[in-house]
């Protein structure tokens, strides 16, 4: 398992973990991205990264979020 912003690029991945406390995690999830939803990394760079979630939805996260949001990868 690896945080979303050490993750590689245009692979799937599912949300296994959101750490943080209750209103970093509200932040996180009125986004659409809760434990279980499929994410590919679209584009990254330091700062910033551009996730699908479930193949439909485009987001772009700063890297103190996407630190937050531990990934697995499918296999």
């Amino acid at each position: 398992m690896i945080p979303l912003c050490f993750a590689q690029l245009n692979k799937d991945f599912l949300i296994k973990e959101i750490k943080g406390k209750k209103g970093s995690k509200c932040c996180i999830l009125d986004k659409g991205l809760c434990v279980g939803n499929k994410v590919r990394i679209m584009t990254g760079t330091k700062d910033c990264f551009i996730v699908k979630v479930n193949d439909k939805v485009k987001y772009a996260l700063n890297f103190k979020i996407a630190n937050k949001i531990i990934l697995q990868e499918i296999l």
